[in-house]
């Protein structure tokens, strides 16, 4: 195509261009020309266009074609002069017309109008500046020249020897931009944002897509923008009806990332509303619970692995502090606690899984002997084991005999609250709690998130006196120590009452 000449043809007015590759913007221009609401996208946009069609995003518009008689030099209509630059998209011959025969573009389009192609740009931006003149929303006034203008630049200011900074500082309650401009470049960055896919992936994200993509998923994982109008998921199962959302400690905080309270939530919900379940990994469970967070994916989609045992054939007792931790530590994504009762489950004389329990003591500090809470439940990978958790807890009920027995479920990992182990175990639905945060410190460890319960006002006096002040909130004094927060989607809480 490069070693042939081409044209561009308008298939509304039938209008002839040169620049069939809309270089110089002619062909966008009469576009815009035809219809003034045209959104045009922006160059990336075109790029891409053209890279995932092998065509051009104006060929919707205009049909491209061999122009075998096309010129090759354009002659002045005054002299001798000529130039290669057909469209005169250097602005040579403009130049030429004024240097050599003192003659104006307008002078000019006067006596050849026929030639108003030479000068699109002239034309336009004169066609702008009258539209925009007709509407006080189309322009603001500079305060130095008293011009008006579409949006106050750095290039304007530079006429004036001043800084958009310093222009800011002198008219502190002025308008910088016109609101239609403001709503023009508003719409479109909604558009782009809509359609850029962002390119960039973390070696860890990378490395979660490829475990994925190891059980046989099929799923979109080219942070979809589209599913939720513009809302970006990282990774999409339409089969499965399951988005996985990968969250950087530091680009998921509070002050650092933007992430506010209820960022993580409110993307959860949109999938919800969409009949889709959504799970947030964070970057630190990732890479520190890397095995753990596998298994707990693979039961999620139904592709766990392991021997299949019956709980019946399983010896049922309570265990040590120390070995339900060691288990816990090693199979359940929170790690160890300090429950007091801790129940496992041994097959051929090893432990295959443990739930415990606490008793559970009310803000008032009054400890109730008959309300438990039940805090961690997990099962080693090597076995899948029919039954067990009904077993454990029956065990602990005939033996306790609580009154009520409640637990939290962490909504990242929770697909289905009226469908999971809890109510398959007859617990009931009572609560939802709203997102709760973690502190965060990239400086101390990248990976670390901290449990907000070591940072308490009175543990805060007692470890940082210098900076505590009565009147300032654990937030405030937490900041001065150079922690963000890192918020999480909420809890479901379940009782089951007997």
């Amino acid at each position: 195509m490069e070693n042939k000449k081409f044209i561009a043809i308008c298939n509304q007015t039938k209008k002839t261009f040169n620049d069939y590759k809309n270089i110089s913007g002619a062909l966008t221009r009469h576009l815009s020309s035809l219809n003034p609401n045209i959104i045009i996208p922006s160059s990336f946009i075109r790029r891409q266009y053209k890279s995932n069609n092998n065509k051009y995003w104006h060929e919707q518009f205009f049909e491209i074609i061999e122009d075998k008689n096309i010129l090759t030099i354009k002659k002045c209509k005054f002299c001798n002069w000529t130039t290669k630059d057909l469209n005169n998209k250097s602005g040579q011959y403009t130049t030429h017309l004024l240097k050599e025969h003192n003659i104006s573009i307008e002078k000019y389009l006067k006596q050849f109008p026929e030639e108003e192609n030479l000068f699109e740009t002239f034309i336009k931006n004169k066609k702008d500046k009258k539209e925009m003149l007709s509407n006080d929303n189309n322009f603001i006034i500079c305060k130095i020249c008293n011009k008006k203008l579409k949006s106050l630049t750095n290039t304007h200011l530079k006429k004036h020897n001043i800084t958009l900074s310093d222009y800011k500082l002198n008219f502190p309650n002025d308008d910088y931009h016109s609101k239609n401009f403001i709503k023009k470049t508003s719409f479109n960055l909604e558009i782009a944002t809509k359609n850029i896919k962002n390119s960039y992936v973390s070696k860890p994200e990378k490395s979660l897509k490829e475990f994925l993509h190891s059980l046989d998923l099929k799923f979109d994982n080219n942070n979809n923008r589209k599913f939720l109008n513009g809302v970006e998921i990282d990774i999409l199962d339409h089969k499965n009806k399951i988005g996985i959302e990968f969250n950087g400690n530091l680009y998921h905080s509070e002050n650092y990332g933007g992430k506010l309270k209820n960022f993580h939530l409110n993307k959860t919900k949109l999938m919800n509303k969409k009949g889709y379940s959504l799970i947030h990994i964070f970057e630190d469970e990732w890479i520190l619970k890397n095995e753990i967070v596998k298994n707990k994916l693979k039961y999620l989609f139904n592709k766990i692995e392991g021997d299949i045992i019956h709980a019946r054939k399983c010896i049922i007792k309570e265990i040590s502090s120390i070995e339900k931790n060691k288990f816990l530590e090693k199979y359940h994504i929170q790690g160890g606690d300090r429950s007091n009762i801790h129940i496992g489950a041994y097959f051929n004389k090893e432990l295959v899984s443990v739930m415990t329990f606490d008793n559970k003591r009310q803000m008032s500090g009054v400890k109730n002997k008959n309300l438990y809470e039940l805090k961690r439940f997990c099962n080693s990978y090597k076995v899948i084991i029919t039954g067990i958790a009904n077993r454990l807890l029956k065990f602990f009920i005939e033996k306790y005999k609580p009154q009520k027995i409640i637990s939290f479920a962490d909504r990242r990992w929770t697909l289905n609250i009226n469908n999971n182990l809890y109510t398959k175990l007859n617990f009931k639905l009572v609560k939802t709690l709203a997102p709760d945060y973690s502190y965060f410190n990239q400086k101390i460890h990248r990976l670390k998130r901290y449990h907000k319960f070591s940072f308490g006002k009175s543990s805060l006096k007692n470890k940082f006196p210098q900076i505590y002040n009565e009147n300032k909130t654990e937030w405030e004094i937490m900041q001065e120590l150079k922690y963000d927060r890192v918020w999480d989607c909420g809890k479901f809480k379940y009782e089951l009452c007997l």
